[in-house]
């Protein structure tokens, strides 16, 4: 049997990349310029996350043009983040112009891994529709239970069914 040192260093490279990403957890980025609600949605995920045995990561920001830097840099990382909740009424960017932009990445194929939880004032708030059938998107109208963020969560697969 022949053995080249080529073939050795792809078997190494091949290992060394999956020992790289099996070392980072998958994240989830919730966005919200109300820090009362990022503290309650965080502990919210906690939770589900433990009674779920899912390991992730939580990622908090305050506005929409953080969600844009953290995909953006999320896909250098090796595309960890798997979903994103955020709000819709935000400072600089709000949460819908931050979708629509990111439509654009969706329909490009770079962040088909990555899952939009939605939360609106109001539950007939349609302003994140438009994006609905080109992005995996769920909608949650405030306030909500943690049973109806667990469903929502289900829905977009963030869980296993």
């Amino acid at each position: 049997m022949k053995f080249d040192i080529k073939d050795n260093f792809q078997i190494s490279y091949i290992k060394a990349i999956n020992i790289f990403n099996l070392n980072k957890k998958r994240k989830i980025l919730i966005v919200d310029d109300n820090e009362n609600l990022l503290r309650s949605l965080n502990k919210m995920l906690l939770n589900l996350f433990e009674k779920n045995q899912a390991e992730y990561e939580i990622i908090s920001a305050s506005d929409g043009l953080d969600i844009l830097r953290y995909i953006i840099e999320d896909q250098f990382k090796g595309n960890l983040i798997k979903c994103v909740i955020t709000d819709e009424n935000m400072k600089f960017i709000k949460g819908s112009e931050a979708v629509k932009i990111l439509s654009k990445l969706w329909k490009q194929k770079k962040i088909k891994h990555i899952s939009f939880l939605l939360l609106l004032k109001y539950e007939n708030d349609y302003r994140f529709s438009q994006y609905s059938d080109e992005l995996t998107c769920e909608y949650l109208s405030k306030p909500f239970t943690i049973n109806l963020l667990e469903m929502k969560m289900r829905e977009i697969e963030i869980f296993d069914k």
